[in-house]
């Protein structure tokens, strides 16, 4: 079995020894597997890297960069992912009640992880794949969809607010009690999805 290439306390001491002002630098490494609940990788360069089986859970992310590195099973639990950069990325990771307000999440591939409670305001999923993903409590407001595949993700009760939903694909997604009245929903694919009780845009305004 692979190791990774550092411990947790090596990587505390790497992390305390970026200069002020720097940003510290795990491009192409190996930090499969660690515990590092409650670090702090602000503005990190986490390129290519292997996080695989990694546990950030309450970590401070935001700003970092994540950009096609290997998330895959590792746990971001009430993690700081805001305005991070993601795209790329393999992420079939846990991120419940986690910040990923402004983050780039294009081009990636999620599915099925857990985003359960997470604010998600204001994030590009431009073409991720999200199958089986679920977005239960999450917060969609203003969120980017365009040309995700949603297929069978949970989205119940979910707020779209003006979230962009074009040419997504729903088919089979669960949106009982979501509200998608204000949402950008044209060339979306939405074929089997359940809309019991859903709130659509009314497409009788200007007409």
């Amino acid at each position: 079995m692979r190791m990774a290439e550092f411990t947790r306390q090596q990587v505390i001491q790497l992390l305390a020894a970026v200069p002020v002002g720097a940003s510290a630098n795990f491009r192409l490494r190996d930090l499969s597997g660690l515990d590092l609940r409650g670090l702090g990788f602000h503005k990190a360069d986490l390129t290519l890297s292997n996080l695989s089986d990694a546990n950030f859970s309450n970590a401070d992310m935001s700003y970092a960069n994540l950009s096609n590195a290997n998330l895959a099973r590792s746990n971001f639990h009430s993690a700081n992912l805001s305005d991070a950069c993601l795209t790329g990325a393999v992420l079939h990771a846990e991120f419940g009640n986690a910040s990923l307000r402004n983050a780039d999440i294009s081009r990636a591939y999620i599915g099925d992880s857990n985003l359960r409670d997470a604010d998600l305001t204001n994030a590009n999923f431009t073409e991720t794949v999200l199958m089986g993903a679920n977005f239960e409590g999450a917060d969609l407001t203003n969120v980017n969809f365009c040309r995700a595949v949603l297929t069978g993700a949970n989205l119940i009760g979910a707020n779209f607010g003006s979230a962009n939903l074009s040419r997504a694909n729903l088919r089979w997604a669960n949106l009982r009690n979501a509200d998608l009245s204000k949402a950008d929903l044209s060339g979306a694919d939405l074929g089997n999805a359940d809309l019991t009780n859903a709130s659509m845009p009314d497409t009788r305004k200007n007409t």
